[in-house]
């Protein structure tokens, strides 16, 4: 059988989109077939008229619509929420590990106190208004709905004046102090 497998990506944002986009490829009259879901670990939907091949597969991230004779067909149905840009932090994960160093190193971590007087000596915020916060997250859009994406664990990081990351509240706003520069942290 000299038979070319067809494999699409698809990326929607929600769940229902991802169902939306299946229902499109697959006939909507599908069930789920709860002893391959049992033994998969995974839920499986198949549609009673098509081959047993032909199925639908809840992977979580990501909906497996096989089609064909064969289920030689496969288009992967990714579900990667938009990430919200003007919300939480505005360092990468990745940045903030190549400032903290190699693993394990903590060549440029401060303490709060320091990280207090940084703040002061950059944006002028009295040292005694200034709450050290030791958390940064990101934020999606879930259809309708904002939540938090990932949460990290963050020290303040001082290796020069264009080189940091410092998380603080001042005054009952948020901010960021990155590599220099002041970003109001939004959540």
């Amino acid at each position: 059988m000299n038979e070319l497998n067809v494999s699409q990506k698809i990326t929607v944002a929600t769940r229902d989109q991802a169902w939306e986009a299946a229902n499109k490829i697959f006939p909507t009259d599908y069930e789920k077939d709860e002893a391959s879901s049992q033994r998969a670990g995974y839920d499986i939907y198949r549609h009673h008229e098509l081959n047993h091949y032909a199925r639908i597969c809840d992977l979580g991230n990501r909906l497996e619509v096989l089609t064909g004779e064969w289920g030689e067909n496969v288009t992967n149905i990714w579900i990667e929420p938009e990430i919200i840009k003007n919300m939480g932090t505005k360092m990468s994960e990745g940045d903030y590990r190549r400032l903290c160093g190699f693993p394990g190193s903590h060549e440029w971590a401060i303490t709060e106190a320091e990280a207090k007087i940084y703040v002061n000596r950059f944006f002028g915020f009295e040292v005694g208004r200034i709450e050290i916060i030791d958390t940064a997250e990101t934020f999606r859009s879930n259809g309708r709905i904002v939540e938090t994406h990932q949460t990290y664990k963050r020290t303040p990081q001082y290796c020069a004046t264009d080189y940091n990351y410092i998380r603080f509240n001042a005054n009952n706003w948020q901010y960021e102090m990155i590599n220099g520069q002041l970003h109001q942290y939004w959540n």
